[in-house]
């Protein structure tokens, strides 16, 4: 990046009209410069990280991809972690299903890959999947649905733990599917679950609209067994 581009990222006209007007700086003068703003632009990005992951709330704070144990995560492949690492699915807005055994890592891989979206300042918002059906049927019960939707939808990821499709009754299942539409073209998720997705459909009680939830989650979608 340019030292005019980074100075238009940082919002300072000022700076880029004066080092126009005055084009016999030296080539040191215009290395230290450049080595404040980058000082600058480092600052604004580590305290925008900060604020994302304190918002993020995620289980394993200190999950990166560079701290997962693949010998430990015996069925997970290096290569796919590290492609998903460039959030290039977010943009996207593809989804991440990550499943296994109970107590194999799932969630501390998840939570890494978490940090990778929120290191590329993509917002993100976590929960446990007991607890996101109980927040949709309270928003359902008050007659918020469309306002709790909204602010879920201002997160471009939501990571969302131990997936239990066998466990909703049909009213929950109309409400995740609401979920799911909303988030179909502007959000992705990261799913962890002991089940493979390709045992989601059959799971769900209402399978026709169990099979339309993942119709929409599986465009595009990136599966990992740990």
């Amino acid at each position: 990046m340019q030292l005019e581009d980074k100075l238009k990222v940082l919002r300072l006209p000022g700076m880029r009209f004066e080092l126009e007007c005055e084009p016999a700086f030296t080539k040191s003068e215009l290395k230290a410069i450049e080595r404040m703003v980058d000082a600058q632009l480092l600052h604004r990005q580590n305290a925008k990280y900060r604020t994302l992951k304190k918002k993020a709330k995620l289980k394993y704070v200190n999950a990166t991809v560079n701290s997962i144990n693949y010998q430990f995560c015996a069925g997970l492949h290096r290569h796919a972690v590290e492609q998903l690492a460039s959030s290039v699915w977010v943009k996207r807005h593809s989804n991440v299903f990550i499943y296994g055994e109970p107590k194999r890592g799932k969630s501390f891989v998840a939570c890494a890959l978490g940090d990778e979206v929120l290191s590329q300042e993509f917002s993100l918002m976590s929960f446990d999947f007991a607890d996101l059906i109980i927040e949709l049927r309270l928003a359902n019960s008050e007659g918020n649905m469309a306002a709790y939707l909204q602010t879920l939808n201002k997160a471009r990821v939501l990571l969302v733990e131990d997936v239990s499709p066998e466990k909703m009754i049909d009213k929950e299942i109309s409400l995740f599917n609401e979920l799911v539409c909303s988030r179909a073209k502007s959000g992705s998720f990261i799913f962890t679950a002991e089940k493979p997705p390709a045992q989601w459909s059959e799971a769900f009680s209402n399978q026709v609209t169990g099979e339309n939830i993942m119709k929409c989650l599986m465009f595009k979608a990136h599966v990992m067994r740990v």
